[in-house]
């Protein structure tokens, strides 16, 4: 069996904060764009060239990371936790 190994970012918590006045929130879009400067810049500085993330089954959340932000789906995984489907994503720099 062929085994490949990649350095990859994980993006984690990844989520808005309902605490924070509407007003005053930043858009899943706009905090994306931050997290993919700073992880470019990282990348170009130590290498790596995938970025992956977990999120529950939800429709808002597929549309956000497959249609807005280009993801691919490669997996799922049941949480032994709480008993919910995380779906897995990755990206290619």
């Amino acid at each position: 069996m062929h085994a490949y190994d990649v350095s990859a970012f994980l993006i984690a918590q990844f989520g808005k904060n309902y605490a924070v006045a509407e007003d005053k929130r930043i858009s899943g879009n706009d905090l994306m764009q931050i997290v993919n400067c700073e992880l470019a810049e990282i990348q170009h500085r130590i290498g790596g060239g995938v970025k992956y993330l977990d999120c529950e089954a939800d429709a808002k959340l597929i549309h956000f990371y497959q249609k807005e932000q280009g993801f691919t789906l490669y997996g799922e995984r049941l949480s032994e936790t709480d008993g919910k489907r995380y779906l897995q994503y990755l990206k290619f720099f």
